[in-house]
């Protein structure tokens, strides 16, 4: 088996993981916010773990920032990845001259590709734009790191504070 067709078959496999992952992050909201901290913590040691650089694109750095990037926004898009749109695809057909016959068709698509497409994206962006103006050490997505991860830690505070007011809180809602 040569190099591009076990690339192919790691990729395929990577995809159907990462489609149970995600499948299990919207059944367990804390599994997802856990694995949204690792990513973040991740991301915080490969950008502070780099050595400084002469200035030369290091690969295998910017494979760990990607990596590590791309699982905090598609944890963090886990909730969407799953949503089904619904969206009307109008067709046209001439019958002569004067006429048009128009037929309207609802459709349905998942936002499953789309998740995974902008988090890597994102990404992409987030990891050009260090190397572009930091290009000696990732300090910028150790920053962006550490955001990630108070937003996070923020949300799952705010989550938790809704769930227990949900289950125990009093009713002077009403």
């Amino acid at each position: 088996m040569d190099n591009v067709a076990l690339g192919i078959v790691i990729i395929i496999a990577g995809l159907i993981v990462l489609t149970i992952i995600l499948k299990l992050c919207t059944k367990f909201v804390y599994l997802r916010y856990f694995l949204m901290v690792a990513a973040a913590v991740a991301t915080i040691a490969v950008s502070f773990a780099m050595p400084e650089s002469d200035g030369t694109f290091d690969l295998n750095w910017a494979a760990g920032h990607f990596i590590s990037i791309f699982a905090f926004s598609v944890f963090t898009f886990a909730e969407m990845a799953f949503d089904k749109e619904d969206y009307i695809e109008r067709e046209y057909r001439d019958i002569d001259d004067t006429r048009i016959e128009i037929t309207d068709r609802p459709r349905t698509r998942s936002l499953f590709w789309t998740a995974l497409g902008s988090s890597a994206a994102i990404a992409a962006i987030l990891v050009v734009l260090n190397y572009v103006f930091f290009p000696t050490n990732a300090i910028a997505l150790g920053v962006v790191g550490c955001i990630a991860l108070v937003w996070t830690i923020i949300s799952i505070i705010k989550f938790a504070r809704w769930n227990y007011r949900l289950k125990h809180g009093s009713k002077d809602y009403y």
